[in-house]
């Protein structure tokens, strides 16, 4: 089993201004700067989007990965 590190699901306040905005109908594509571990940029791949996260961390990114 793969260890999860970080958060593991998107923050409250990022899955409310997303269903709220209607952007689960619209995909495009969205950059994240200072993704960690890219618990919110999974919200926005699930339904489809282009994602892109930045980060200095490399093992965030790893995980992100």
């Amino acid at each position: 089993m793969r260890e999860i590190r970080g958060l593991k699901f998107p923050d409250e306040f990022v899955v409310r201004h997303f269903f709220k905005r209607g952007l689960a109908e619209r995909p495009g594509k969205v950059l994240e700067l200072g993704c960690g571990t890219g618990n919110n940029l999974a919200l926005y791949a699930d339904y489809g989007w282009r994602v892109t996260g930045l980060d200095y961390d490399d093992k965030a990114l790893a995980d992100a990965r």
